[in-house]
């Protein structure tokens, strides 16, 4: 008959030394844990920055709303819904008359006041869930979701209208600007041909009745 296997005083010594190594010591878990709390608050912080920097690309500096580049990927995104899914959306596109002539004769400054009015008419009279840009020098567009084209229509004149009755004091006098407006739906033809007819009709409307910034 075999003898039981039994541990040795010294092994069994060694065990528990071992063991006692293992077990996570008070002040070590204490660092630890101060480490990780220390790398995920930079974690947070480099996607706060990483989600400012993102934010700034999209945006218009003067006129602190979105620019040409997120007006890009709206519109392509719009249109994509239209052509998947029969998304009813409309673009509108306004361009300031005679904009050169205000800079021209108040300087940039004034021009700037003036473009920064027009941007607060425009971001004003459009829903949350619309879309408002500065695309070019006196350039906006808007993208009007769920709307039918009569609509868009009277949303593009409110706009017009609410622009020439801004004010801008440029110091020696008040003057006011105007706008003219393109507008189309956008359809399955794609983004290119959506913003081309805005662009078209915007400049027909322009043509056909442009008014002068006007002095009181």
């Amino acid at each position: 008959m075999s003898t039981p296997w039994k541990l040795t005083l010294s092994q069994k010594k060694r065990i528990k030394n071992l063991a006692s190594a293992a077990r996570p010591r008070p002040a070590l878990q204490q660092l630890q844990a101060r480490r990780v709390e220390k790398l995920e608050k930079s974690l947070k912080q480099a996607e706060a920055a990483l989600q400012r920097m993102r934010a700034l690309a999209y945006l218009d500096d003067l006129c602190q709303i979105h620019n040409r580049r997120a007006f890009n990927e709206e519109l392509n995104k719009v249109t994509d819904l239209a052509w998947r899914y029969g998304h009813v959306a409309s673009v509108v596109i306004f361009d300031v008359n005679r904009f050169k002539e205000v800079n021209d004769s108040y300087g940039h400054a004034i021009g700037d006041l003036a473009l920064i009015a027009v941007a607060q008419a425009i971001r004003s009279s459009v829903r949350a869930s619309d879309f408002s840009a500065r695309i070019g020098g006196d350039e906006f567009a808007i993208i009007l979701h769920h709307i039918d084209e009569a609509d868009a229509q009277a949303k593009a004149d409110e706009i017009c209208s609410l622009i020439a009755s801004t004010q801008i004091d440029t110091g020696a006098g008040i003057i006011g600007v105007t706008a003219s407006a393109g507008l189309s739906r956008i359809r399955r033809a794609g983004a290119d041909q959506a913003f081309a007819a805005a662009d078209n009709a915007m400049l027909r409307q322009k043509r056909a009745s442009r008014t002068i910034y006007c002095f009181s």
